[in-house]
């Protein structure tokens, strides 16, 4: 995430479950726009797709990382996430003094051999937030 022009980390709550071939875990990560600015404003926040990096370069061709808005009932695995290839981003807005959860879905195919699941890998996803009214 940029905050302030500054590459910042962000913590992710943590994830549902140990990452197993052909079983996705859930991780959700909530942004919120908070400022003491007079008038109200709404941004616009969108994750862009995800990256993985592992040593292993098996694991990091082979784990699925989506992101989709958080659904009402608050369960990641019930949220449509995009599909296909390529990960797509995922947006929404942001009132002042209001919050948005995302969700974010990993995944390893079921054919994936176990092997990989000892090994780590970091995901990165971009997040731009932009003022829009």
């Amino acid at each position: 995430m940029i905050v302030n022009e500054t590459s910042t980390t962000v913590a992710l709550a943590d994830p549902s479950a140990a990452l197993t071939p052909g079983t996705p875990v859930y991780a959700s990560l909530t942004l919120t726009n908070s400022t003491d600015a007079s008038s109200s404003f709404t941004v616009g926040a969108t994750l862009g797709a995800p990256q993985v990096t592992s040593k292993n370069s098996a694991l990091a061709s082979t784990l699925t990382v989506r992101s989709a808005v958080m659904p009402a009932s608050g369960n990641c695995s019930a949220a449509t996430y995009s599909s296909g290839d390529s990960a797509k981003a995922t947006s929404a807005q942001v009132a002042k003094g209001g919050s948005q959860r995302f969700c974010l879905r990993m995944s390893l195919p079921a054919t994936a051999p176990d092997s990989l699941i000892t090994s780590a890998a970091t995901v990165t996803v971009p997040v731009h937030v932009a003022q829009i009214r």
